[in-house]
């Protein structure tokens, strides 16, 4: 799913770039603009980008604060240090070796366990740089753990299980601004796509 979401927004990236060519396009047609009026249209449809690019930038720094503060909270709640990945390695990668030797790497992120009971469990993984906002379902996670919050503390008897009340806590919080971050992501790569749209449009009609 999350490999699905990375493809869909890539591709929305180029048709938004396509569709800026030819809406540009058309108006340039239908009105018949000259270059003045051209530069015109393109340094506004750039802006709409750059709106786009600011305000996406500014929530995207604003989720990520807040959901790398979660992480080092639950770090102090489970009491283990905080996991990071090593963003060289891949998360899946077979290196072929001298002699038919071979070296496989593979990223097992960190999980975290809630038990509902006997036969229910709910099993998270934990993300710990924005890569893995790429990797892991984050989004399908959140609202899992959303639907079934009630019912999970529903399930603490004591006061003793007041540190499953805050990871449980914790790790939905976190896991909603990294799909905040996730969804800023997608807005900055709206306006990258709408300004570079607008700057491919005005300089190719100007060239024709």
């Amino acid at each position: 799913m999350a490999k699905l979401t990375k493809i869909l927004i890539g591709l929305l990236f180029w048709l938004i770039i396509l569709a800026s060519y030819l809406f540009i396009c058309y108006l340039t047609t239908k009105f018949e603009l000259n270059v003045l009026s051209l530069l015109s249209l393109g340094a506004t449809w750039a802006t709409f980008g750059a709106v786009f690019i600011a305000g996406g930038t500014l929530l995207q720094k604003q989720a990520e604060s807040r959901w790398k503060t979660n992480l080092n909270a639950l770090s102090e709640i489970s009491k283990q240090p905080v996991w990071t990945r090593w963003p060289f390695l891949k998360n899946h990668e077979t290196v072929p070796l001298y002699a038919g030797h071979k070296i496989v790497t593979k990223i097992s992120y960190p999980k975290q366990r809630f038990i509902f009971s006997r036969k229910e469990e709910l099993t998270v993984e934990i993300p710990s740089t924005n890569y893995d906002l790429e990797e892991l379902p984050i989004m399908s996670k959140y609202l899992e753990m959303s639907s079934k919050k009630e019912r999970y503390f529903r399930t603490l008897k004591s006061k003793e299980d007041i540190i499953d009340f805050l990871k449980y806590s914790c790790l939905q919080d976190l896991l909603k601004y990294a799909s905040i971050d996730r969804i800023a992501t997608v807005f900055v790569t709206f306006g990258i796509a709408l300004s570079l749209g607008a700057i491919i449009s005005v300089f190719s009609l100007i060239a024709i």
